[in-house]
């Protein structure tokens, strides 16, 4: 459960950093548009903070395969369709990029990305990117990484795109993991949550039975219905008989899944909605 966690944190984090990343080109085009303030600002407020950006998304990324790794030692049982699912997704050129340009930074053998802005017939654009040049020339990279950075046309790879195109293979790969243990339930899974489940719907009964003799207690609960349950479960409530125990049941079916209603906190609700406490009442 905690890998789980971890592995769901780092996805957030890739999120994240992805969106910051594409705020710092937003504000790069929008300085470019008066030179005076660009060149005050562009490093302090754009420049700098992408580089921490590109830093994290990439420490992101290739943690979430480790985090996958450390996942399998625990579940060898999906091992299989795990491994193809990475082999699907993260086996190519841009993955082998993204993996070595967080070694490279992490190393300090490559220099942080920079800006660039671009004028056309729409105007003045700003991006930030690496030079193709610099990179081979001071990171150690692999075959296939080499391989992504020799097909940038231009000679410049744009971070942005770098970001998007691999988060797309994070999400695909998140929604994968998330089948894959939903189809493959372990024994020991199983009997954690249904402890985990026992004891939060015991604690829910309890404040429910405290809610229900005491703050209920002289109070229409028909008023409140709206604060504990869905506008449309509202209106099936309200289309049963009022004060009926057909309309409690239903109630507290509707939350069956989160409360554990044993007979006492039954008799609670049944006489805080004026319903009749047994079957000849």
């Amino acid at each position: 459960m905690k890998l789980r966690e971890g592995f769901k944190a780092l996805v957030s984090a890739a999120y994240a950093a992805l969106a910051d990343i594409c705020r710092h080109e937003a504000a790069l085009t929008a300085y470019a548009t008066d030179r005076g303030v660009f060149q005050q600002h562009v490093e302090y407020t754009v420049s700098n903070p992408a580089q921490k950006d590109v830093m994290a998304f990439c420490a992101a990324a290739t943690g979430l395969i480790d985090t996958t790794r450390r996942i399998l030692k625990r579940r060898p049982d999906i091992a299989d369709e795990v491994s193809a699912l990475i082999g699907r997704l993260f086996v190519d050129d841009l993955t082998a990029f993204v993996k070595d340009l967080r070694k490279n930074l992490s190393h300090g053998s490559v220099v942080v990305p920079g800006w660039m802005l671009q004028t056309d017939q729409t105007g003045t654009s700003g991006a930030m990117s690496f030079d193709s040049d610099e990179l081979l020339a001071f990171g150690d990279w692999s075959a296939s990484a080499r391989k992504y950075i020799l097909s940038a046309s231009d000679g410049r790879i744009r971070v942005s795109k770098v970001a998007n195109l691999y988060h797309k293979k994070i999400q695909d790969f998140s929604v994968g993991l998330d089948d894959v243990f939903s189809q493959n339930v372990s024994a020991s899974e199983r009997d954690f949550y249904d402890l985990e489940d026992e004891y939060r719907m015991r604690g829910q009964g309890q404040w429910a039975k405290i809610l229900a003799d005491q703050v209920g207690r002289g109070r229409d609960p028909y008023r409140y219905l709206h604060r504990f349950f869905k506008d449309e479960e509202v209106r099936a409530i309200l289309r049963l008989p009022r004060h009926s125990k057909e309309q409690v049941d239903f109630i507290i079916a509707l939350k069956g899944a989160e409360i554990r209603c044993d007979n006492a906190l039954r008799d609670s609700l049944y006489r805080m909605f004026g319903a009749p406490t047994d079957d000849a009442g």
